[in-house]
């Protein structure tokens, strides 16, 4: 067995050199040893798959990059393990990342890949750069266990684990820790990793939810009900009612402090990271129809109980009921305009239009399109036409529709 422990790696990297062609920048980077680039430096390679700790990079008296915990010790032994497995051949793939490093791969004399082999002995676990054979390998190590693979990776998975323990103890005995995921997360590295004073398992520490799609949900009812208070914002600022105003107004802000507190979820296609996964697209998906579901509850409840409205009690509730989306989404519109240029009409008219796109099933035009006659007449040949769930009207039904926004 090769000695790779913590106390002999650093003797054994007196030497980075993979091979007579490439030598070590750290665990997942090469560097050429006789190619260079258009400023003459040693040209640069980025391996498949990995994504070790990163060590600290001096480039200048005032530009450096604080290295994670753990990332000499993890460094030097994964480049110890690759030299003494055999994993010196280097594959170069002709793609690129986007710091414009050739992509390559590490393979022993087998043909086996050193990224494959890392997740499959459990050495290093999936990451975000990792392809989908190295996440089958890891999803074998953890049905079947990593015994038998061979006491190197053992030894190495150790001396990795141990370091981040170890350097994470030493740094937050020395380093403030952050009192919370999200300002470790954006603080730029000021505050001791993988540590917090008060930590939430609704997200990690990367402030990423762990629940998108729960997250989604409650940001979605938070978003609905601050609406809501939009709504009676609105009717206080219009009508000089201060006291309707100021509630409104503090609900306002309350829900959108909750909202800025929740931890990090997909909803922007800009930030979409492959098909599956918390940030894969069908997640945004997922996230995105979250969101939806309480404005869609609304309009549902307000079609339901439209056949009830009326002077009883019973009618009283169902008019609120009716009622209901036209104030969320009146309440949304107000909320979004800006300072000074908050227009009541503009906003109520959005909300009736949006409201009655939702109960038509006309989703696919904007919301301010029933406020022009160009508008409401596609709205107008769409429900003359029909859908699969939908009949389609007579053409005095569909105008009738809109007689009241006309």
């Amino acid at each position: 067995m090769v000695d790779i422990s913590s106390s002999s790696v650093a003797a054994r990297l007196s030497n980075k050199n993979l091979n007579e062609d490439y030598s070590f920048i750290d665990a997942d980077t090469l560097a050429s040893t006789n190619e260079v680039d258009k400023k003459g430096n040693p040209l640069k390679f980025r391996m498949k798959g990995i994504d070790a700790p990163e060590v600290t990079k001096i480039f200048g008296a005032n530009n450096f990059n604080i290295g994670t915990a753990g990332s000499n010790k993890a460094n030097e032994a994964l480049q110890t393990l690759a030299k003494k497995e055999g994993f010196t051949n280097v594959i170069r793939t002709g793609k690129f990342d986007p710091n414009g490093r050739e992509i390559i791969d590490l393979q022993n004399d087998k043909g086996q890949s050193w990224e494959e082999t890392l997740m499959k002995t459990g050495v290093l676990d999936v990451n975000r750069y990792t392809s989908a054979a190295g996440v089958r390998a890891s999803r074998v190590a953890s049905a079947l266990g990593t015994d038998g693979l061979g006491e190197n990776y053992d030894v190495a998975r150790n001396v990795i684990a141990n370091a981040i323990a170890d350097e994470t103890a030493y740094e937050t005995m020395f380093r403030q820790r952050a009192t919370d995921e999200t300002q470790l997360a954006y603080s730029g590295g000021l505050y001791a990793s993988n540590n917090v004073m008060f930590r939430d398992e609704s997200r990690d520490l990367q402030n990423k939810a762990t629940s998108p799609f729960s997250t989604a949900w409650e940001v979605g009812l938070t978003g609905a009900i601050e609406g809501l208070y939009g709504a009676v914002e609105l009717i206080g600022e219009t009508s000089g009612w201060n006291w309707a105003e100021n509630v409104g107004e503090a609900g306002i802000y309350r829900a959108r402090q909750k909202i800025q507190n929740k931890p990090e979820i997909v909803t922007s296609y800009k930030d979409i990271d492959g098909i599956f996964g918390k940030e894969g697209f069908l997640q945004y998906i997922a996230n995105n129809a979250a969101i939806s579901l309480p404005y869609m509850a609304a309009t549902v409840a307000g079609a339901v109980a439209a056949p009830y409205v009326g002077a009883s009690a019973v009618g009283v509730a169902a008019t609120g009921a009716v009622l209901s989306p036209v104030a969320l989404y009146t309440g949304t519109i107000w909320n979004d305009q800006e300072g000074d240029n908050k227009n009541a009409f503009l906003a109520i008219a959005g909300g009736i239009s949006q409201s009655v796109l939702d109960r038509l099933g006309l989703k696919f035009l904007n919301p301010q399109a029933l406020l022009s006659k160009e508008g409401r007449n596609e709205a107008i040949t769409a429900l003359t036409t029909g859908t699969e769930t939908r009949a389609a009207m007579s053409l005095p039904d569909a105008k009738k529709t809109f007689v009241n926004i006309n």
